[in-house]
């Protein structure tokens, strides 16, 4: 999933399907670390923390 912030930074974050994982688990993972990577308030994602 993707998300632009308010100055034009562009986020995203995505995962890998696992079996006996729901899809819908996967998402919420991955809502979450995007979620995570907004609140820096900065254009940059955990990796450059």
């Amino acid at each position: 999933i993707g998300a632009e912030t308010t100055t034009d930074c562009l986020l995203a974050a995505n995962a890998l399907g696992k079996r006996d994982i729901l899809a819908s688990d996967i998402g919420i993972q991955v809502t979450e670390e995007l979620l995570k990577d907004l609140s820096h308030e900065a254009c940059v994602d955990r990796y450059l923390n």
